[in-house]
């Protein structure tokens, strides 16, 4: 009789990581790696994309960092943990102004904090093709509970691509169930935040098909429309109006 394994993923809202591949979550299922993550990081409303689930072989240093987690979590209050990390999480995403910014500054305001978006990377033993048997996965977005199609990738065995276009932000959750080397799987994990079009650079927003009038700006800051090249550049207020007064900019 196949044993029950159940694995429960505690997501952790880490800014630093957006952007970069270690931003997937995974946890060791007996002798294997289970990982599942966006394939484009980070994921962004309106775009196309994948989640992806990766098994590979776990190694000593793997079993090793999950039982040390397994032995972390053992006896720590959720709930204490959860408000804690919430209320960390809106200090660091309060708005915090620099006067001292100059108009160049400002303009490239929107784009500094702007992340590559990254393929996953597939490091580890492969293993045989066909080892996830029978396994059903659905995204949880909003309200919204989205079967995924896992398909395995032709050239890398023991990675899976379901196709999804996320057409909300918000924090999604992936459930995945089936059996995994004759073990049954039930798991629930937290990949990365689905963020809005205004984490975007402007540049990056048109690059991916937004047309200039359409592009969206992070709070605080409008669009403009540069004189030179019909571009579209967003810009405090303040900025907009002085370099509208030089022929710089004009409002869409």
């Amino acid at each position: 009789m196949h044993s029950k394994i159940a694995l429960i993923f505690v997501f952790v809202i880490a800014l630093g990581l957006i952007g970069s591949a270690s931003a997937h979550k995974s946890e060791v299922v007996g002798d294997y790696k289970i990982e599942i993550g966006w394939k484009n990081e980070p994921p962004i409303v309106g775009m196309d994309n994948q989640i992806e689930l990766t098994v590979t072989t776990a190694t000593a240093f793997d079993k090793a960092e999950a039982e040390k987690e397994d032995q972390n979590m053992e006896g720590m209050n959720m709930e204490d943990f959860n408000d804690s990390h919430m209320d960390n999480t809106d200090h660091m995403m309060e708005d915090t102004p620099d006067s001292n910014m100059t108009d160049s500054d400002h303009m490239m305001e929107a784009g500094h904090d702007d992340h590559e978006m990254n393929s996953g990377n597939h490091m580890g033993k492969t293993i045989s093709t066909g080892i996830l048997k029978g396994f059903t996965a659905e995204i949880v977005l909003g309200d919204n509970n989205i079967p995924l199609n896992l398909m395995e990738d032709s050239k890398y065995p023991g990675v899976y691509h379901a196709q999804f276009t996320p057409m909300m932000t918000g924090f999604p959750m992936v459930h995945i169930s089936g059996i995994l080397n004759d073990e049954d799987v039930n798991a629930t994990f937290h990949p990365e935040q689905v963020e809005p079009l205004s984490m975007l650079s402007p540049l990056k927003q048109m690059a991916n098909g937004i047309s200039p009038g359409d592009v969206q700006c992070k709070e605080g800051f409008g669009v403009y429309k540069r004189t030179f090249d019909d571009s579209a550049v967003c810009l405090h207020p303040s900025s907009g109006e002085k370099l509208i007064l030089r022929g710089v900019v004009v409002h869409f």
